[in-house]
């Protein structure tokens, strides 16, 4: 399973600027989700304050674009999506990883995409490790490197991405970045299929059938006693 994840999120980890009004920001995310077109100006007076998190929003506003009155502009978005990535914010760095890996108001660089997600991968981004994965897996803007692969997808894995998990019991089941083994890989398609992954239903039928009922019943402990990390949170206590 290989695919580019593509979500732009809404919400940052970012902290707020202690500048900003609260009244403010709140009149802005309000106006943003019922689509006012007054969200734009209220936006942009946090902007002056050089906030991140606002930045971030009001590049979703260009992107995703609200008809006529606020048409959709890639160009905008990346702009502010650098702006706020450049100062730190993770949901940008990831963004900015989209366009360019897409070629939303950019040019396709799957160099600078790759830049990009490794950025918010290390700042603990669970969708930009799970593209940083995919992309050691296909060789795109880096060497192919099935351990680093290994390491990123287990990683998005544990943060709890259905797809990264599918793709570690993958590469347990076949030895692919890591040594072969049929209780994490029964664990991890078991995970990957209570969240929603059909494909990894056969693989579970052909590893119950080559594993002992020791086997399963561990495997089954260690799904019981799983359960996922946040990685963000965890670097912003030890910060």
């Amino acid at each position: 399973m290989f695919r580019i994840l593509f979500v732009i999120f809404l919400f940052s980890s970012t902290a707020l600027a202690a500048e900003v009004s609260p009244a403010l920001e709140k009149k802005c995310r309000e106006q943003f989700y019922k689509q006012n077109i007054a969200a734009a100006d209220t936006c942009r007076e946090i902007l002056e304050t050089n906030n991140t998190e606002m930045m971030k929003l009001l590049g979703d506003m260009f992107f995703w674009g609200w008809g006529e009155n606020w048409p959709q502009d890639y160009k905008q978005a990346v702009r502010l999506y650098k702006r706020a990535a450049s100062r730190g914010n993770v949901e940008a760095k990831f963004a900015v990883g989209v366009m360019y890996y897409e070629g939303r108001g950019l040019p396709i660089d799957y160099s600078l995409a790759f830049r990009w997600f490794l950025s918010a991968s290390q700042d603990g981004h669970p969708e930009a490790q799970m593209n940083l994965a995919n992309m050691y897996n296909k060789g795109a803007g880096v060497s192919p490197n099935e351990a680093e692969a290994f390491d990123w997808y287990l990683r998005a894995a544990n943060q709890g991405v259905p797809e990264a998990m599918y793709n570690v019991g993958n590469r347990y089941a076949r030895g692919l970045g890591t040594q072969a083994n049929l209780i994490e890989a029964y664990r991890w398609h078991r995970l990957a299929e209570n969240n929603g992954i059909q494909e990894s239903a056969a693989t579970l039928k052909t590893l119950s059938e080559n594993m002992t009922a020791s086997d399963l019943a561990h495997s089954s402990q260690l799904i019981q006693n799983w359960k996922p990390v946040n990685e963000q949170e965890n670097l912003s206590k030890n910060n």
